[in-house]
């Protein structure tokens, strides 16, 4: 994750503890976060929903977007199971 007027800041985890670092600082880019809105698992998706300003740059868009069968289509296959 990359961001900052001039594209030169980055966000990376410790610990599972995000943290700016400065690209100009030697900061290899294969180390920051990636963010992938398909991912089945929501973790990075709500640790993205809690950066707050000024401390973190504020998340827009869509952070999850995944597909799941409707509950009523799982009972409707449950009872004809």
């Amino acid at each position: 994750m990359v961001f900052g007027k001039d594209q030169n800041k980055g966000i990376r985890l410790r610990v599972l503890k995000p943290v700016i670092v400065n690209l100009d600082e030697g900061v290899n880019e294969k180390e920051l976060l990636t963010h992938d809105q398909f991912c089945e698992d929501s973790t990075l998706a709500n640790l993205l929903s809690g950066f707050d300003y000024p401390d973190f740059p504020m998340p827009m868009g869509i952070l999850r977007q995944v597909e799941y069968t409707p509950y009523e289509e799982k009972i409707e296959q449950q009872i004809k199971t």
